[in-house]
């Protein structure tokens, strides 16, 4: 027995990224974020994006999964100041007096039922509030296969708060807190997986921890399907109205056996170049591979 798992150990990719590499591509974001945050709407600044980790897989999912796997962060994203909501079973004064008294959480301010949810939050402009007003959504273990149905669009594809299932029913403090100081990797049903790592506003020591956390996640869930590349990447950028600009992007290539090495200075393209009115942004900050020395 010990053999097999010891065979199981030597046949899992080993992930190599150079860490800094790694900083040096969030500091770039971080910098032209905070450049573009200088001259945007006072009220939207930098604290509001999100830096994310998108993994490029060589395989596509054999099925995907609604309930995500948390990640734990070093410098989580949200703290007492922040607001979360938990959208709860009926009957929602059995769970509002659990949460918000017996069990009390710092950041947790509202608790909201399945029913009190479909009466009053039909329309979308009822939705899109209910989602601006909170920073973060929970919801029982139990309900996230409604989720989609009852929140819709407005949740899972423009505002992006997805709601993070919690198991309460033993130790519902401690599943809280470690879904508020967490981040979800949530198994899509295409090759990429993008996974927040933390605010722009945050420092860049803080950043690239989160970033080595979630890479170090990853892996070990998804170890049967190599990971190809990792691009770094800030959402939510003001100053695109698009909301995706490719100028914020930094790829990492990566390989199970290679090492990444940078460009040379004279072909590697700088993201600071995209605040230059008469040259083109790039969309990625290459690295080519070579390999790993024995």
């Amino acid at each position: 027995m010990p053999a097999a798992s010891a065979a199981t150990d030597a046949e899992k990719p080993k992930l190599k990224v150079k860490k800094e590499l790694l900083a040096k591509a969030i500091r770039a974001l971080h910098q032209l974020v905070a450049k573009r945050s200088a001259s945007a709407n006072p009220l939207f600044g930098n604290s509001a994006e999100t830096m994310v980790l998108l993994f490029n897989l060589s395989q596509i999912p054999d099925k995907r999964r609604m309930r995500p796997v948390m990640i734990p962060l070093p410098h989580p994203m949200y703290d007492d100041k922040s607001e979360v909501c938990f959208l709860s079973k009926d009957p929602q004064k059995k769970y509002k007096e659990m949460l918000l008294k017996t069990h009390p959480v710092p950041g947790i301010t509202k608790v909201i039922g399945i029913d009190k949810l479909r009466r009053n939050y039909k329309s979308l402009e009822a939705k899109r509030a209910l989602a601006d007003a909170f920073d973060l959504f929970l919801c029982d273990y139990n309900c996230v296969e409604m989720m989609p149905k009852i929140l819709g669009k407005v949740f899972y594809q423009q505002k992006k708060k997805i709601p993070i299932p919690v198991k309460i029913r033993q130790e519902p403090k401690a599943m809280l807190e470690k879904a508020i100081n967490g981040t979800p990797m949530r198994i899509p049903s295409g090759p990429c997986i993008g996974i927040k790592i933390g605010r722009c506003g945050m420092t860049e020591e803080q950043l690239v921890a989160n970033a080595v956390a979630v890479i170090k996640g990853v892996v070990a869930n998804v170890w049967d399907n190599p990971v190809q590349s990792i691009t770094v990447q800030a959402t939510d950028a003001p100053g695109s109205p698009s909301g995706a600009d490719p100028a914020l992007r930094a790829g990492l290539l990566t390989s199970r056996s290679t090492t990444l090495m940078p460009l040379p200075p004279r072909r590697l393209r700088t993201l600071a170049s995209a605040a230059h009115p008469r040259r083109r942004a790039p969309s990625t900050v290459s690295c080519r591979p070579t390999r790993a020395r024995r």
